[in-house]
């Protein structure tokens, strides 16, 4: 009878041990997940800036087109009109 008293007692004290490491590992792999899910993120962002990047030096109208509207860039002779709005008193 001794023996499986010690044996019960051996074997709670096991997985009471195994707890904390069960926890650290499940919060390890969501870690290792959402990491998983931002590489995923940022390789379409890099992706999409390759792209980018190729058409600003391949395209000479999206090129234009972007230094005007991201740079407000004229050609020469012409005149950039800003609208801006209306003061709130």
């Amino acid at each position: 009878m001794f023996k499986y008293k010690f044996f019960i007692i051996v074997f709670i004290f096991g997985l009471c041990s195994l707890v904390p490491a069960l926890s650290r590992f499940l919060e390890l792999r969501e870690k290792n997940e959402n990491v998983g899910k931002n590489i995923q993120e940022m390789a379409q962002a890099n992706k999409l800036l390759y792209e980018k990047q190729r058409k600003m030096q391949t395209d000479a109208v999206y090129a234009e087109a972007v230094a005007r509207q991201q740079l407000n860039v004229a050609k020469e002779g012409e005149v950039i009109y800003k609208i801006l709005p209306k003061k709130q008193e």
